[in-house]
């Protein structure tokens, strides 16, 4: 079981960079999806868990805020990029 900073690499091509705690996902990390989504910041046990910001695939949509459970819990923001259309 690794314990310290690493990177794991996943079949689907996603990957996660940062610390491990007995081989999980603990402490401070950076997970990109292979859709290109992404999430950076605090992680316990393999979940999302802590102060964080999730950007989503297309680069429109940044979610800052308080995460448990792999999802914002409590307060937060989202961030809308604009788009100008001619």
């Amino acid at each position: 079981m690794p314990n310290g900073f690493g990177k794991k690499v996943l079949s689907d091509g996603s990957w996660y960079l940062g610390q491990f705690i007995t081989g999980m996902f603990n402490g401070q990390g950076k997970f990109r999806w292979s859709d290109g989504s992404e999430y950076e910041g605090q992680w316990k046990n393999n979940e999302m868990k802590g102060l964080g910001t999730k950007k989503l695939k297309n680069g429109m949509v940044e979610i800052h805020g308080v995460f448990d459970g792999n999802s914002v819990n409590g307060k937060g923001y989202k961030k809308w990029k604009r788009v100008v259309i001619h």
